[in-house]
């Protein structure tokens, strides 16, 4: 649901609330979402190295910042090695994006 939500830029209880009361997305969001649905970008399911983060942006608090997670997450990923997923891919889309600002400049 958070992630529909997301999506359509809207709160999640509105879309708890369409859950609850009869399970069915309104017809006037149904088209914005088949088109997010068929445009989406793969999902890179990939985990970074803890490490490979570190080399870019130099601390454990920028890390953080660029995952927009609290730095006690980040530290979890320093302990552990590795970032998930989800936070990886957030990640190397500003690094992706931080290359080509520098290249265009």
């Amino acid at each position: 649901m958070k992630a529909v939500a997301e999506a359509l830029e809207l709160s999640p209880s509105t879309v708890g609330d369409w859950k609850k009361r009869d399970g069915q997305i309104p017809e006037r969001y149904v088209g914005q979402l088949k088109a997010l649905i068929e445009n989406r970008k793969p999902i890179v399911d990939q985990k970074m190295s803890f490490d490979q983060a570190l080399a870019h942006f130099g601390t454990l608090q920028a890390i953080a910042r660029a995952a927009g997670v609290h730095p006690k997450t980040a530290y979890y990923w320093k302990d552990s090695g590795t970032i998930p997923a989800n936070s990886a891919s957030k990640i190397r889309d500003l690094v992706s994006l931080s290359r080509h600002v520098t290249r265009s400049v």
